[in-house]
């Protein structure tokens, strides 16, 4: 379950820069060890994107499974 509000107090008192997500597999299961942002479905983005605003900072890195290798790495990014 996402707290947007709690989300953005804990971002703002533990002076984030920059998130993550973890388990995006878990809001759409069809994203499971992707590793390319263009490759998630329109749920994940959305989520994604929600999570950016409620947060006030940009995501950067998106877990798609337990693996280290299934990670989507968007610093080069920024």
């Amino acid at each position: 379950l996402w707290d947007g509000k709690m989300a953005r107090y804990s971002a703002t008192i533990n002076g984030c820069t920059q998130a993550a997500i973890t388990g995006i597999d878990r809001i759409d299961p069809a994203c499971f060890g992707v590793t390319d942002y263009d490759r998630l479905t329109g749920k994940a983005k959305d989520f994604v994107e929600r999570a950016e605003k409620d947060i006030g900072k940009p995501v950067t890195l998106i877990s798609t499974g337990p693996e280290m290798s299934q990670i989507i790495d968007l610093r080069g990014e920024l």
